[in-house]
């Protein structure tokens, strides 16, 4: 097997694992649309980074990171500290530049798709 066949195989991976996300970023929310949740954004990007989906309900911000996984133990943690750090800085900057005054809360929350549909919600992962 060359090295062309190998690169082939690893873009067509990469592009499976693509999909596969944003299928779940769709998923999760309509999850949250059925509970009263607006979609303020998809794929937020800021300079520290991109937020999945940000929703709101009356005054309730919400950041939410989106993963899909294979197989997901509850014990595992799903992001990194380094790539928590990121990601609060990133909800930091888009709290500031999406919400006015009267946004009296807002949390980010990580969540954990299988592809057997089960969901693994962290709540208030990174405050900020």
């Amino acid at each position: 097997m060359g090295k062309r066949t190998n690169h082939i195989r690893q873009k067509s991976a990469y592009r499976s694992a693509e999909r596969a996300g944003k299928l779940a970023e769709l998923l999760i929310y309509l999850y949250f649309a059925c509970r009263g949740w607006r979609l303020v954004k998809w794929r937020y990007k800021t300079p520290f980074g991109e937020i999945d989906l940000i929703l709101q309900r009356k005054q309730h911000m919400r950041f939410l990171e989106v993963k899909y996984r294979t197989k997901f133990i509850s014990s595992d943690n799903p992001v990194t500290s380094q790539q928590l750090q990121r990601l609060s800085r990133a909800a930091h900057f888009a709290h500031m530049k999406l919400t006015s005054p009267h946004h009296t809360s807002c949390q980010f929350d990580v969540i954990v798709l299988t592809r057997r549909g089960k969901l693994h919600h962290f709540e208030n992962h990174v405050f900020f």
